[in-house]
């Protein structure tokens, strides 16, 4: 998902399909798509079903407002920004036809000199559900695992039916897992991922939502490096192994809550790599090497 201020002080939000929206950004952070007719979709605040899930709301597409319902209009519905009439449908439930697309980065060295893949998380109404597309080879064990890691993170049950794209096209090895995790959950709740561009999220992830190592987390991160990326996310138990890198920012999560915290804007959710070894002699790059 691409999120960004314009000169008009207005969000831009990407679509699953490419399409760019232009948002007040007291309306971005809670777009979660567009319906059939194109209108977006944002979530009510004030409103939790029982069952977890949120109600969406078409807004206008004469101001971008939300409908209300007034005596005055044919339909008994208007504009809450102009006042003007408008179909009944603003007034009523949205339903969710295009999601937000959330993409997150993961590195893997089963290939040398590593390669780094992306997952692309799209989400829409209907029966909870987690899909991998572009996958080689079986992941009946990894979306269960990840079905149970999501859900037992500790953040709020969103339910969406969510696919997530590999790419390239690859066989999945579980140091990718954290990353398909954070992008599935992200978009499920409407999360922006605009925090982790340039970054890459490396590990596994257990069946209660924690985070941790397999295979040679240090050989990621340095083919992270080599790849041009200024950020990675591992497990913390593996922070005291990292050896600092020049150009690259390292922070460590115990959970997938932590990620979250964090890619909703709390600097304090992940370890510092810098912080944690502030009191440690310093090793070079060619040290490591």
């Amino acid at each position: 998902m691409s999120y960004r201020t314009s000169p008009s002080r207005t969000f831009q939000l990407r679509l699953a399909n490419g399409r760019l929206l232009h948002l007040a950004p007291v309306i971005a952070g809670r777009v979660r798509g567009v319906d059939a007719d194109g209108d977006v979709l944002v979530c009510d605040e004030d409103i939790k079903r029982a069952d977890g899930t949120e109600r969406l709301v078409p807004l206008t597409p004469c101001c971008h407002a939300t409908g209300k319902g007034v005596s005055y209009s044919e339909t008994n519905v208007a504009c809450r920004h102009c006042c003007q009439d408008v179909d009944h449908k603003y007034g009523t439930d949205g339903h969710l036809a295009v999601g937000l697309a959330a993409t997150v980065a993961s590195v893997s060295v089963e290939r040398q000199p590593g390669e780094v893949l992306t997952f692309s998380a799209t989400a829409t109404d209907g029966p909870t559900s987690l899909a991998l597309a572009g996958s080689s080879g079986s992941t009946n064990e990894l979306r269960e695992r990840l079905r149970a890691a999501t859900a037992n993170s500790g953040l709020p049950v969103i339910h969406r039916s969510i696919t997530v794209r590999v790419d390239p096209h690859r066989k999945l090895p579980s140091v990718t897992s954290a990353a398909i995790a954070v992008a599935a959950i992200a978009v499920a709740a409407g999360i922006s991922t605009r925090r982790i561009t340039n970054t890459a999220v490396i590990g596994d992830v257990s069946l209660d939502g924690g985070l941790r190592a397999t295979g040679d987390i240090c050989a990621a991160v340095r083919a992270a490096r080599a790849h041009g990326i200024s950020r990675v996310i591992v497990p913390a138990t593996c922070l005291e192994d990292i050896v600092e890198l020049d150009d690259l920012e390292v922070l460590g999560a115990h959970r997938l809550a932590e990620i979250a915290e964090w890619l909703r804007g709390d600097d304090n959710a992940l370890h510092n790599l810098t912080s944690d070894k502030a009191n440690s002699p310093t090793r070079s790059v060619s040290d490591q090497e």
